[in-house]
């Protein structure tokens, strides 16, 4: 399958004291993508009322750049905040430019309505399609992931909770709703809700849908001709007050990426990964199953469960991985000092200095890089090129990866961390027989 590129320019703005500030960039390079010693240009320019700034509205516009091995440089603007670049980049690679604006006169950030500055940014790839990882698999990466299935299998697939949930409204004829919870090894069960269409004279496909980082509930997730189980991503209760959730991310589950992380086996997704494993087998023993149609999603740290899903089973028939995180960890410790994806668990430590050897070795075995290689069915990315959560380098260090003739990319120029695969929704609709 082709890629999938989306024009490129941009702008934000923000009403403040009656003046509506704006910043809007552009590139040269409309899709994100450009030849090794290919030049492009990245110009910025900030708005006031409609009008170009000028030198009496005392502002300053900042611009942070980041290149692949070159480290990061600042550049600030006054008067017209105007800013404009043309570089090339050397190698494959990524750069991005994040532009944000401040007061002259105080230093002060200008915000957003939620009090967050506002940013805009432009991102490139220079031949992302020759990016690799520079990490070795590990020998034993099936050896190990064997094993922990065989763990899974000591415990029988065996529903603990099948709870039956009102559907809303809108849904109440066509759907039946469950909190549901599953039997799995490890600290805690598989949680989450079910829907299963009401019609039982047909057999439809059945679509595990993945969460990403934090504390929170499943959702209630309605697909038209479709299972869909929606697993949180802990095997916690659903549904809760919010008290509940925020006692538990700040509590119990506090920073639960950066758990045993020089512990292969004591990494915290080891057991997340699995209970992804139980949620499939569930899903696969429901009667309403057509026994063809078996479908993984998610975004971010979704993405990562979902890589995983396809590559540890291989009846999954379908994947929809959105800028997926465990994915190219390791990339800080090639001879290009490349970002590495979220949690990004030694970068730190890396750049401090320090010898990370034990723990890249260890996160070697849940990275989406080497889950990829394992994906024979279709599967679809995201990147967005400015995304510094799951850096674009290391998602396409997956994507170059997977083996996959279905395998597809959607890439957005101007996008952040944000889940979106315009192309799998369209896909999952057709298997859905819309």
């Amino acid at each position: 399958m082709k890629n999938v590129f989306l024009p490129f320019l941009c702008f934000i703005s923000l009403t403040l004291c009656a003046q509506e500030y704006k910043i809007q960039v552009s590139s040269t390079s409309k899709t994100g993508i450009v030849k090794v010693g290919e030049e492009f240009t990245v110009d910025a320019l900030v708005k006031v009322d409609g009008r170009d700034a000028r030198a009496s509205d005392g502002l300053i516009l900042v611009a942070e750049r980041w290149t692949d091995g070159s480290g990061r440089e600042k550049a600030e603007t006054e008067a017209n905040c105007r800013y404009s670049v043309t570089t090339r980049m050397e190698r494959p690679g990524w750069a991005y430019f994040i532009l944000w604006l401040k007061k002259k006169e105080t230093g002060k950030v200008i915000c957003n309505a939620k009090k967050r500055p506002l940013r805009l940014g432009a991102g490139i790839l220079a031949e992302p399609e020759k990016l690799r990882t520079v990490r070795k698999e590990p020998a034993d990466f099936d050896a190990f992931w064997n094993t922990a299935k065989k763990e899974l299998a000591s415990v029988p697939l065996k529903v603990l909770e099948k709870k039956t949930v009102m559907p809303d409204a809108k849904h109440a004829r066509d759907f039946e709703l469950y909190d549901i919870k599953i039997a799995c090894c490890g600290p805690r069960p598989v949680s989450g809700y079910l829907t299963v269409p009401a019609n039982k004279t047909k057999k439809y496909p059945a679509v595990l849908q993945l969460h990403g980082a934090g504390v929170v509930s499943a959702n209630k997730v309605y697909r038209t001709g479709m299972i869909v189980l929606n697993i949180n991503a802990h095997g916690i209760l659903n549904g809760q007050p919010d008290k509940y959730y925020l006692d538990l991310k700040f509590g119990e589950l506090a920073n639960y990426w950066y758990w045993n992380k020089a512990d292969r086996d004591g990494i915290y997704f080891r057991y997340m990964y699995l209970r992804v494993l139980r949620a499939l087998e569930y899903l696969k023993s429901l009667p309403e199953w057509n026994g063809k149609d078996l479908i993984a999603m998610g975004s971010s740290q979704g993405g990562a469960q979902t890589l995983a899903a396809a590559a540890l089973d291989q009846q999954v028939t379908f994947a929809s991985a959105s800028v997926p995180a465990i994915t190219g960890v390791g990339e800080c410790l090639g001879k290009v000092k490349r970002n590495g994806g979220w949690p990004q668990p030694y970068q730190g430590d890396f750049f401090a200095g320090k010898d990370v050897k034990v723990m890249a070795d260890a996160w070697d075995y849940y990275d989406g890089v080497f889950m990829a290689k394992r994906i024979k069915c279709p599967v679809f990315f995201t990147t967005g090129l400015i995304d510094i959560v799951c850096p674009p380098n290391c998602v396409y260090a997956a994507y170059n990866n997977c083996p996959s003739a279905g395998k597809k990319i959607d890439v957005f120029p101007a996008m952040g961390h944000a889940g979106r695969i315009p192309s799998a929704e369209k896909a999952l609709r057709k298997i859905a027989g819309k």
